[in-house]
């Protein structure tokens, strides 16, 4: 058994010695400086899968040896050298470190399905619009007499005007129009906020401001989208669930480092965010560790308040110091403590970045000679790739919300019979679908590929019951150039410049040409190899 055991480890030895001496294999030469198989692997890793198995050996040998001449070039222009340079791979170190960190933590990005976030978009107030009236009295004691006339059928938008003492709702009018979550100014959010709970057409307060009371009524509901929204959801809940991962990891961290808030010093970083302390003791300890402090200045700069924003709620205040000291202050401790900014693969990436920064700057550099008044030119480049720029098939519909199963196919009925009045149609929101939910199997897909003209539903959905009437179907079509000339004109830009960087690159080959030398020996040797690993 013994000898069973030493003998495979003798094969894994003697591999590991078979691979490093395959990696020292040279394959070209550019003046003194060897290209080996181990560069020619590291570049491949670099490659996307979708090429890894295209590109013949001479071809991926061509684009390393184009690299180093790029990085001779920039060299020769002192581009490695730059304190831009300097700055930006000292963050990037920091950044691949804790990423590091994080990865030996379990602490990653979350993958979540089109469903989830269908649930999610459903359940969230980014579903929707909500439109409101508003009515703004400075005396709290009518309000009273002005819900009993509301509820014996006044009409809500002529008792603002008549009792309204806000300038902006004498100005406008008491309609707000539609606001969407998280889109409204600071004044409003409280009213906005209100008018999400609402059922459509109640009315609700009085909601005290600083110079009144307000009422407000709910006057219109409009669906969003799901693909209208997809992005920034997908992005909450992304946040939301790292968000929990890093709080646990950085309350472990406070744990293992041993930090604890000094009595008062919450109070007085309070204090300080509000503008109360009219002068800071620089010295005021907040947070204390085993291997040194946190003061009170050190606290405003890791919450970064500017203006001395106040947060009152002291355990607010605590929850986001807590993940800000986690982020900025533990974190670099333990990259530090593990020496993770030295570490083999945050070396390797980092090596990567900095020759990706250079041959940026080597790229800005080159004049650009750009024809962006040449419309010719454009138009062209317009023609010759049109397809690119296909437009997606959509359809244009109108939307209603309805309460319930019943009263929307009651409705239903009433419209299709024809007999539905302007009340009822002005209840319909303009929509425009596209994307997947056009192919889906679902309610909403099933309509939409009506006939036009048609009403569809109710249609039960995530966020209710839901009347359709389809309008327009736009098939996939190819635009003219007036409807996508902004994209072409920064798609011709980009193309150009990259077709100038080319020629650079071809120019560079010319001039390098005398210090190149391919080794047909190492060519012969990887071909061998890469018959030997596809068996």
């Amino acid at each position: 058994m013994i000898g069973l055991v030493f003998l495979f480890f003798a094969l894994v030895a003697c591999e590991s010695r078979d691979t490093e001496r395959a990696n020292d294999v040279t394959l070209a030469w550019i003046g003194t400086d060897p290209i080996t198989l181990a560069d020619y692997r590291s570049y491949i890793s670099r490659l996307p899968d979708t090429l890894k198995g295209e590109l013949a050996p001479q071809r991926i040998l061509q684009g390393i040896i184009d690299e180093e001449l790029i990085m001779q070039e920039a060299r020769s222009r002192g581009l490695d050298r730059t304190p831009e340079l300097a700055s930006f791979l000292q963050r990037q170190q920091q950044s691949l470190a804790m990423r590091i960190l994080y990865q030996r933590e379990g602490i990653e990005q979350p993958e979540i399905s089109a469903e989830e976030l269908r649930v999610y978009f459903a359940r969230s107030p980014y579903c929707r619009k909500v439109r409101f009236s508003l009515l703004m009295v400075e005396d709290a004691e009518i309000i009273p007499e002005l819900l009993e006339e509301l509820a014996v059928g006044a009409d809500f938008d002529s008792l603002s005007m008549h009792h309204s003492r806000d300038r902006r709702i004498l100005a406008r009018g008491p309609d707000m129009g539609y606001h969407s979550w998280g889109e409204t100014t600071t004044v409003h959010e409280k009213l906005t906020q209100k008018a999400f709970a609402m059922e459509l057409g109640e009315v609700a307060g009085p909601l005290q401001v600083e110079n009144g009371y307000y009422l407000i009524k709910l006057t219109d509901i409009r669906l969003i989208p799901f693909e209208e929204e997809r992005e920034k959801i997908e992005q909450f809940v992304v946040q939301e669930r790292l968000g929990r991962q890093l709080m646990e990891y950085y309350r472990r961290l406070w744990k293992k480092y041993g930090l604890q808030y000094e009595p008062g010093g919450l109070t007085a970083l309070a204090d300080a965010t509000s503008g109360r302390l009219r002068t800071i003791d620089s010295t005021a300890v907040v947070v204390a560790y085993a291997d040194g402090s946190l003061s009170l200045i050190r606290c405003l700069h890791l919450l970064d308040t500017p203006g001395w924003t106040e947060l009152r709620d002291l355990e607010a205040l605590r929850r986001k110091l807590d993940y800000q000291i986690g982020r900025q202050v533990l974190v670099p401790l333990e990259i530090e403590r593990l020496e993770l900014t030295r570490a083999p693969p945050v070396l390797e990436q980092l090596e990567r970045e900095r020759r990706r920064f250079v041959t940026r700057a080597l790229k800005a550099q080159i004049p650009s000679r750009t024809p962006t008044s040449n419309r010719n030119a454009v138009r062209l480049y317009f023609e010759k790739n049109r397809k690119r720029y296909a437009l997606p098939a959509r359809v244009e519909a109108r939307r209603m919300l309805v309460a319930d199963g019943i009263s929307g196919e009651r409705i239903v009925e009433q419209l299709r019979a024809g007999s539905g009045n302007l009340a009822l149609m002005d209840r319909f929101a303009p929509v425009t679908y596209g994307g997947e939910i056009l192919e889906e199997d679902t309610p909403i897909g099933q309509a939409l590929r009506g006939e036009e003209g048609s009403f569809h539903g109710p249609l039960a959905t995530n966020s209710g019951y839901t009347i359709l009437q389809i309008l327009h179907r736009h098939p996939v079509r190819l635009p003219e150039l007036e409807e996508v000339q902004r994209q072409v004109m920064a798609d011709f830009a980009r193309d150009r410049v990259d077709g100038l960087f080319q020629e650079f690159i071809e120019d560079l080959r010319t001039r390098y040409a005398g210090k190149i030398q391919i080794d047909q020996k190492g060519l012969q040797e990887l071909a061998l190899l890469e018959h030997k690993e596809q068996k």
